[in-house]
């Protein structure tokens, strides 16, 4: 869900080309069939703390609202098997709101969604790799000085969006929106904020459902970029969730960030396109 997510994010489109998957251990599910459930698993999970936000289950898809955090990537159809039928209604459902949306699809698995979409204008490819890591390729990943504590109220909270948006990702108002108070008492959810001489450096997010554990909202301010504290940050999300019985760790990314998850252990399994109208501003 984002660079640590694509949340918080305002990536150039790019036409999708291929990219190659490594192979990783596999259980009785590939990790890139894990990677791809756990996605509506955890968008259902979030959603039920906010009174607003809509995660309705269909006929091979699910169908997200969440007016307060009009982002694409929560407000549209997250494509989930076939058959897969009610494409159109769901995304004429999310646009007569006033509200962007994207159609999330596994490249190459659904090529009659992907003409439906297009036939309504949503004919511009977000490429979103899968990473995933499991607990012996984790890289001990640690910055001296950095200390990292989870998020236990709401003023917490609030600087946790405060430093998402100076990271560069969506409008404060939008970031405040998406840390409410409910993510609290969420169980398995996690706010981390990464701290260097009492400032907050880096934020992200970490939600374990199951075996699995979800990274997003990974941001850090310009100011304090390339001093690894998005990476370390990444990793103890990570680690929190194996130390908690969790034996996978995923996230959604991009090109620009794609080499620091690398040297953290992570590798592509799957890749996820987001199907969205053509504009010169995206969100």
């Amino acid at each position: 869900m984002t660079h640590g997510s694509i949340i918080c994010q305002r990536l150039l489109a790019v036409p999708w080309t291929r990219l190659r998957l490594d192979t990783m251990r596999t259980s009785t599910e590939t990790p890139a069939d894990r990677l791809h459930a756990a996605l509506s698993t955890t968008f259902e999970g979030l959603y039920s703390v906010f009174d607003e936000a809509s995660f309705e289950r269909r006929a091979g898809h699910v169908r997200l609202l969440f007016p307060s955090v009009p982002i694409r990537l929560f407000n549209g159809v997250l494509v989930e098997s076939e058959p897969c039928s009610g494409i159109v209604d769901s995304i004429r459902e999310v646009e007569e709101r006033g509200l962007p949306c994207g159609v999330q699809v596994r490249a190459e698995r659904h090529p009659d969604v992907e003409g439906e979409a297009a036939r309504l204008g949503l004919t511009e490819r977000l490429p979103m790799p899968g990473m995933a890591v499991s607990p012996d390729e984790l890289a001990d990943t640690r910055v001296p000085g950095l200390e990292i504590v989870t998020a236990e109220n709401e003023e917490n909270l609030d600087e946790a969006a405060r430093v998402a948006t100076g990271g560069g990702g969506a409008p404060l108002v939008v970031m405040r929106a998406l840390c409410a108070p409910g993510l609290l008492h969420l169980a398995g959810f996690a706010v981390y904020l990464g701290r260097l001489d009492g400032e907050a450096v880096t934020t992200g997010m970490g939600y374990q459902t199951g075996n699995d554990v979800a990274i997003f909202n990974v941001a850090t301010p310009p100011g304090h970029r390339r001093r690894g504290y998005g990476a370390a940050i990444t990793a103890h999300a990570a680690r929190a969730g194996f130390e908690n019985g969790a034996d996978l760790a995923w996230l959604q990314t991009s090109k620009i960030a794609e080499s620091v998850y690398r040297g953290l252990g992570f590798r592509h399994v799957e890749l996820h396109l987001l199907l969205r109208r053509p504009s010169p501003h995206h969100s």
